[in-house]
C-alpha cells in the first residue's frame, strides 16, 4: 500500500518501534502482530506499543478485525483490555468502544475515558496536529454485553466487506451458526431462569416456614406471658 494511502509514525515502525501509529486513509490495511493478523479498514488510526511478550493496540478511532489469536501469539490487548482469542470486529467512535465475537456472537460495549500525554514521537508537519497527543484509553465501569441480534449482525459487519456480495456471501455462512448459538445461548439463559425461579421458590418457602415459626414462638411467649400474669 501506498504511503498516501497508510501513514506510519515513525517510518516502518509496526513490530519495530514503540509506539507505533498508523493511520489509514481511502483503503484498508492488514498486517501482522504478535502472530496475529490485524486487519485496518480506511479512515481509521491506532497507536500501537509493545512490552516484553505483550502488544497493545490503541484504538483511537475507526474499526479493526483480529484474526485468531494462535499457540505462538504474543498477548494482545486492545485499549489496554485482553481481547478473546477468536476471531473480532472492533470499532471505536468517540469514547465508545464495542467488540464483536464472531464465535458466541456476543457484543461488548466499553465506555471510555481518555486523557492527553505529550508524544514522544517526532512527527512530520503535516501530521503534527493530528498526532501531536497521545491519548491514553482507559476503560470505564460502564460496561454492557449481550447476544447481538440478526438484524445488528448484520448492520455491525457491513463496513468490513469491500462489496455488498462479499457481505452476503458472509451473512449467508454466518447465518447458520448464528442461529445455533442463539438456540444455545437462549437454552443456557432458560436452564439459568428455572435454577434462579427454583431457588427463589426455595427461599420463599424457607422464608414461610420460617414465618410460621416465629409466629408459633410469639404465641407461646404470650401464653407464658399471660399465664404468669392473670393465673397466680
Amino acid at each position: 500500500m501506498s504511503r498516501a494511502q497508510t501513514v506510519q509514525v515513525p517510518e516502518a515502525c509496526i513490530g519495530r518501534v514503540t509506539p507505533c501509529m498508523i493511520r489509514t486513509e481511502d483503503r484498508a490495511f492488514r498486517f501482522i502482530l504478535g502472530g496475529r493478523q490485524i486487519g485496518m479498514l480506511k479512515d481509521t488510526l491506532l497507536n500501537i506499543t509493545f512490552v516484553a511478550n505483550k502488544n497493545n493496540i490503541e484504538i483511537r478511532e475507526g474499526r479493526i478485525s483480529l484474526g485468531p489469536e494462535y499457540k505462538n501469539s504474543k498477548t494482545l490487548t486492545v485499549n489496554n483490555k485482553f481481547v478473546d482469542s477468536n476471531r473480532l470486529l472492533m470499532s471505536r467512535f468517540v469514547n465508545k468502544l464495542t467488540s464483536l465475537n464472531l464465535k458466541s456472537y456476543i457484543l461488548n460495549t466499553y465506555n471510555l475515558q481518555t486523557r492527553a500525554k505529550k508524544s514522544d514521537v517526532n512527527l512530520p508537519s503535516r501530521l503534527s496536529s493530528e498526532f501531536s497527543s497521545e491519548l491514553s484509553s482507559e476503560l470505564s465501569s460502564e460496561f454492557s454485553s449481550e447476544f447481538i441480534t440478526k438484524k445488528d449482525f448484520i448492520t455491525y459487519t457491513k463496513y468490513y466487506f469491500k462489496s455488498r456480495s462479499q457481505h452476503n456471501r458472509f451473512i449467508a455462512n454466518e447465518a447458520p451458526k448464528w442461529k445455533q448459538e442463539f438456540t444455545k445461548q437462549n437454552d443456557t439463559q432458560t436452564k439459568v431462569l428455572r435454577r434462579s425461579i427454583a431457588s427463589e421458590t426455595e427461599k420463599s418457602k424457607k422464608e414461610v416456614e420460617r414465618s410460621v415459626l416465629e409466629l408459633a414462638e410469639q404465641k407461646k411467649v404470650r401464653v407464658q406471658f399471660f399465664n404468669r400474669t392473670f393465673t397466680r
